[in-house]
């Protein structure tokens, strides 16, 4: 679903299990012109739940154009690996800012909107 990345939003901390490797895992993307705006990063292959993350910040330039707006952004989950080998399981997103402070999101925000 898609959501507005407010502004002070620093990175996503969220569980993950799996065996899906490398290029797997959980991505976000500005939704205006779905470049990539955060990427795992760990590759993180474990059969419980592991805390992983993708930080705002490797990407920031992306987002300087508009520094101060919250920004339409959509997460993609993806698994690397073909079927059935792979598995990627996502649980408990949060946002932070850079303090580690919980930062409100809603998926329910955007509304009329195309899906991608």
């Amino acid at each position: 679903g898609r959501f507005y990345l407010p502004a002070g939003g620093e990175r996503l901390r969220f569980l993950r299990a799996g065996s899906a490797g490398p290029e797997s895992g959980l991505f976000v993307h500005r939704a205006v012109d779905h470049v990539l705006i955060c990427s795992p990063e760990d590759d993180v292959e474990a059969a419980n739940f592991t805390e992983a993350s993708c930080r705002f910040g490797r990407q920031r330039r992306l987002l300087s154009n508009f520094p101060a707006l919250e920004q339409e952004a959509y997460m993609r989950i993806s698994n690397a690996q073909a079927p059935p080998h792979g598995v990627v399981l996502i649980d408990s997103i949060l946002l932070e800012d850079a303090f580690g402070n919980a930062l409100p999101f809603n998926f329910s925000a955007v509304q009329n909107h195309s899906a991608v």
